[in-house]
């Protein structure tokens, strides 16, 4: 085995990650704990930055949660947020919870919520779109798939 042979992700995460410290209140006491424990790189920051930036949204408030979602932009997924002591909060664990990204389809994200109360709360905002739960109101633009060129078309975009 030569030195330095399992070194290299280390040092790229050293070099390029920094540690994330989110002590906001903008985000939960929950959501503060799970990005902390996160690496995070500029680039990804970059990221998430272009991918909601100037982008449109609207957010249906209920009680003491929010649903945001983008009406622009078929890419960014929504965000969710609780309302408490500090005012409105995302709530990232609801985001990891409740939707997952989708790679080479006609949508890159679908909900996947079952019985939290953002899913019950906003069950009227759902809607069942070519297999995917998409948010009524929200950009819902399918992407153009390339053709197979074994046939038919990549994907399960039906």
């Amino acid at each position: 085995m030569k030195p330095g042979k399992n070194t290299f992700l280390p040092n790229l995460r050293q070099k390029h990650c920094t540690r994330n410290i989110p002590r906001l209140d903008i985000f939960t006491a929950e959501s503060q704990d799970f990005l902390a424990g996160l690496p995070m790189t500029k680039a990804y920051f970059h990221y998430i930055l272009m991918l909601e930036y100037g982008k449109q949204y609207r957010i249906d408030a209920r009680g003491n949660v929010a649903l945001l979602y983008f009406i622009d932009s078929p890419f960014a997924c929504p965000h969710f947020l609780r309302k408490g002591e500090n005012g409105w909060q995302l709530d990232m664990l609801a985001a990891v919870r409740n939707t997952t990204n989708r790679y080479g389809d006609v949508f890159v994200w679908d909900y996947r919520g079952v019985d939290d109360v953002y899913t019950k709360t906003f069950a009227d905002k759902l809607v069942r779109i070519k297999g995917y739960i998409r948010i009524v109101g929200g950009d819902n633009r399918r992407l153009p798939l390339r053709a197979d060129p074994r046939g038919g078309d990549q994907g399960t975009g039906e």
